[in-house]
């Protein structure tokens, strides 16, 4: 599980997988955790496809890999239960902790229809190369 968690903590891009009615919508994004790598912090508009997505199916899946760091690359995908948050004081440390690690995304954090999609880890499938890995259940 420690590996799983160095490999997020190493990253700020993933994929986020979300899904409705058996539509799935993946979307690149960046994100920031808190310090024992529990949960994931990311920034969307609120009326994109998968916020509406969240809202009603927060079952989500995030790919995070070194495909282009590594010559034997590593693939982790994040399973979790995401929400829009809607306190605004979460909100602004959520903002906070997004723009220390990406700080380019402080214009699109500005705009009135931006929201934080917070992300609680509930599990992990780390490949190791293409034979090595395993489910890890948080």
């Amino acid at each position: 599980m420690n590996k799983a968690r160095e490999l997020i903590k190493e990253n700020k891009l993933c994929v986020l997988s979300t899904s409705l009615k058996d539509l799935p919508n993946s979307s690149l994004m960046k994100y920031a955790t808190d310090s024992e790598v529990t949960e994931i912090y990311m920034m969307a508009s609120i009326d994109s496809v998968k916020c509406r997505n969240i809202q009603d199916n927060p079952s989500v899946s995030m790919l995070i890999d070194t495909r282009l760091t590594e010559s034997t690359p590593r693939a982790l995908t994040v399973y979790g239960k995401a929400e829009i948050v809607a306190d605004d004081d979460l909100k602004r440390g959520y903002l906070e902790k997004l723009l220390y690690v990406s700080p380019d995304l402080s214009v699109f954090g500005e705009a009135s229809n931006s929201c934080i999609i917070l992300v609680r880890i509930t599990g992990f499938l780390l490949m190791d190369g293409i034979t090595e890995g395993g489910f890890m259940e948080v």
